[in-house]
């Protein structure tokens, strides 16, 4: 087993819960992963980047308020988090 120092810290922000838990169970299945923080929102995000510092963050580019891809450009300059990774999903009417 990994020391949680050599795990790969993963913050996960979208406004769904149910797909913020799902990736979060998917991630703790990784031995070489933890989860740090899960936000609601590109604000939520931001603040817990701040006291987490992850090495990724997963954002949900569509949240109420802060989005993801704002999340981002508000964060780069204060944060050392190696890498961003944006989803989204969309219904499509028919």
């Amino acid at each position: 087993v990994l020391a949680a120092m050599s795990r790969i810290r993963i913050l996960i922000a979208d406004d769904h819960a149910v797909v913020r838990e799902g990736l979060a169970r998917v991630i703790s299945d990784q031995p070489d992963m933890r989860v740090v923080a899960q936000a609601a929102d590109g604000a939520e995000a931001l603040a817990a980047s701040r006291t987490t510092d992850p090495h990724i963050a997963l954002l949900d580019m569509r949240m109420p308020g802060l989005g993801g891809a704002a999340a981002i450009c508000r964060t780069c300059s204060r944060t050392a988090t190696a890498a961003y990774a944006l989803n989204t999903a969309s219904r499509r009417a028919g």
